[in-house]
């Protein structure tokens, strides 16, 4: 069984929300196929706001991987945060769209 990473890569993210967090200049999130977040690959800081969208995503490609499938066979791999954006508070809803990668 082949190993996969999953990675999340920032597609939409409201333009003054770049000055603020460096997460932003990076613009992804590194998953080992199991799920964990692999530090090392990512930022210091993540907006928790968007880690339990995250999950459902990491469920579905782990659920693909663990059953021989390929893990980007996932219909519905583009999710967000639950922030409103600046009108009501907020600093913007950040859009992801998460895909697997073969580690070489």
């Amino acid at each position: 069984m082949s190993s996969f990473k999953d990675v999340t890569k920032i597609i939409s993210i409201p333009f003054f929300y770049l000055t603020y967090v460096r997460f932003l200049l990076v613009r992804k999130l590194v998953f080992d196929n199991s799920g964990n977040l692999l530090t090392k690959e990512n930022p210091d800081r993540v907006c928790s706001f968007l880690m339990p969208n995250m999950t459902v995503l990491i469920n579905a490609f782990f659920e693909n991987f663990m059953n021989g499938r390929d893990p980007n066979e996932v219909m519905f791999n583009t999710t967000g945060c639950f922030d409103t954006g600046p009108a009501c508070g907020g600093w913007g809803h950040v859009t992801v769209r998460m895909t697997a990668e073969l580690i070489p």
